[in-house]
């Protein structure tokens, strides 16, 4: 029971890095957007005033030079006239930095909140064990992690299902959102399409990858705190060392 009750822990502390996740890649993305990109023109859109039903009339690019459609809808009597700004393409170092920072945030989070725990737990279990109340078993964090990557897990399955055809191409968005702390990872084996048909089997291997190292680090940090490793103090202890 306790090895479903911190996997279970872990759970809920998983859903709350796939919503940090999702602000962090929306926020990066939003700041680098605008600092890589430059406005290039604007859509018109002409609203009824009376139903404030508004309808696309139509593009200019400033390059097209001097707009000469604006003055046949401007004074359109019952309508409003308003433009909305077109950005060139989100690509190249901007968009390169936005995913590359968003990801390496959102893996540290993911780190600290999720496996990182298991180094507490087992901190307390070499203590229970050197105490005699638990018997040891050094693949507890397997078994914690197993069940903490509950969500990943069932995302893959998803996918497979949608690869095999059994069900539609929503398995493919389910393992995007429910894996948001790898979104720069997803994309890049994925690219940008929906359809689970468009990925090859390498992509659906490379998909499997966040759930094996999820385990594998739990049980990592579970071995460190059982045998009382702190990497950081260590770490700390070089640096003040060399000094």
């Amino acid at each position: 029971m306790e090895i479903f009750k911190n996997g279970g822990k872990l759970i809920v502390k998983y859903l709350v890095v796939l919503i940090m996740s999702f602000m962090v890649f929306m926020s990066f993305i939003a700041i680098f957007s605008l600092a890589g990109t430059e406005v290039i023109g604007y859509e018109a859109w002409l609203t009824n005033n009376e139903s404030g039903e508004s309808e696309k009339v139509y593009t200019h690019y400033y390059a097209d030079g001097e707009d000469t459609k604006k003055d046949d809808y401007k004074d359109k009597e019952g309508f409003t006239l308003r433009t909305t700004d077109i950005r060139s393409d989100f690509e190249g170092g901007a968009y390169i930095a936005a995913f590359s920072l968003a990801q390496v945030t959102c893996l540290i989070l993911y780190v600290l909140m999720v496996p990182y725990q298991l180094y507490f737990v087992g901190d307390r279990d070499a203590n229970r064990v050197s105490t005699g109340r638990m018997k040891e078993d050094k693949l507890k964090g397997v078994k914690i992690s197993l069940i903490g990557s509950a969500v990943q897990i069932l995302s893959f399955v998803l996918l497979l299902l949608n690869k095999f055809g059994v069900m539609s191409d929503g398995g493919l968005v389910l393992y995007r959102f429910l894996n948001y702390h790898t979104y720069g990872y997803s994309r890049h084996i994925f690219g940008e399409t929906m359809k689970c048909a468009e990925i090859g089997w390498g992509g659906i291997v490379l998909a499997v990858m966040p759930i094996v190292l999820a385990v594998i680090a739990g049980e990592v940090f579970y071995i460190l705190g059982y045998k009382r490793i702190n990497l950081v103090e260590k770490l700390v202890y070089k640096k003040n060392n060399k000094r």
